[in-house]
């Protein structure tokens, strides 16, 4: 189930990077799979159905703020809710504070584009070929959070190294 939850982590990173946006179908796939190593108690971290349902419902409400306000994608919101319950709720606090970090240096790298042109190039990379002029691009404005979330959350398995039941 870790290697699954893997690519799930990736697709999501790659799709947010290039596209903007997470499809359903990506979002789907990856609770079924959770959902699956639930029931079949095989879930990678050792959580049951109560602490990963719980944490997967404090994520998307959370993260449901943040879309009612205009400042996050829905695709954002979904993701957040089914890494949480990959995760549980104190990894998930963690994993959510460090794509905060990213996306903040991203926004930054944003600003300080409009003057320097080495945070330009950064982004242009970032972005791909549709990153054109920052003042004139409405999608370069846009924060590829999930990517940033399943980022966080390899470098949280790689860091933490997890145990089951942890």
């Amino acid at each position: 189930m870790l290697q699954l939850w893997l690519l799930f982590l990736l697709a999501t990173t790659g799709y947010d990077l290039l596209q903007r946006r997470v499809p359903n179908w990506l979002v789907m796939s990856g609770l079924a799979f959770a959902i699956l190593a639930l029931i079949t108690e095989r879930h990678p971290f050792g959580l049951t159905w109560a602490p990963a349902l719980i944490a997967s419902l404090a994520a998307f409400l959370f993260f449901l703020i943040f879309y009612l306000m205009k400042v996050m994608g829905a695709g954002d919101v979904k993701f957040a809710g089914v890494l949480a319950l990959w995760v549980g709720l104190m990894p998930f606090a963690l994993i959510w504070a460090m794509a905060s970090v990213l996306a903040g240096l991203h926004a930054l790298l944003f600003i300080l584009s409009k003057r320097q042109p080495l945070p330009s190039l950064l982004l242009k990379l970032i972005h791909g070929p549709a990153f054109n002029d920052p003042l004139k691009s409405a999608s370069s404005k846009q924060i590829p959070y999930a990517a940033y979330l399943a980022l966080s959350a390899i470098a949280w398995l790689i860091l933490f190294e997890p145990t089951p039941g942890s």
